[in-house]
């Protein structure tokens, strides 16, 4: 059976640019193979954007699920490109529904404002006094 796409509730007004985000738990012990091919061979899972805002999901590491540096990475920035933009939130985690969980909340608080004021981790890569990068923070919060 085909794994299906991971279920999703994103409001209007956002637009979905990339969806390869599935169902499938990389804690889950079983079902190796949909693991294989449909989490651990995906940097690039899930874009979403809504104006300047984008949230990005990826997974990063290989399949080594006891390495710490294993695992998704979902960004929340603000800006036209991953190159040029505010970092303003960066989550790490092992668990699909905890990855769930916090792209919903990211959703939430940018449907209500909650980044309109913040500054976020300036990236700049035309920029060569700007040696920020998307890697240089394991998680990130620009509201903390």
């Amino acid at each position: 059976m085909e794994p299906q796409k991971q279920k999703l509730n994103i409001p209007t007004g956002w637009a979905v640019k990339w969806n390869e985000f599935y169902d499938i738990d990389p804690l889950d012990i079983s079902n190796t193979k949909s693991k294989e091919l449909s989490i651990f061979l995906q940097e690039d899972m899930l874009w979403i954007e809504k104006q300047e805002y984008n949230i990005d999901l990826g997974w990063y590491g290989g399949e080594n699920m006891n390495d710490e540096g294993v695992g998704f990475q979902l960004h929340l920035f603000r800006g036209n490109s991953w190159n040029k933009c505010e970092l303003l939130e960066k989550y790490r985690s092992k668990g699909k529904e905890d990855v769930v969980e916090i792209l919903n909340a990211m959703i939430a608080s940018v449907d209500n404002g909650s980044y309109d004021q913040v500054v976020g981790y300036k990236i700049d890569e035309d920029d060569l006094s700007n040696a920020n990068s998307m890697t240089d923070h394991e998680v990130y919060s620009a509201k903390k």
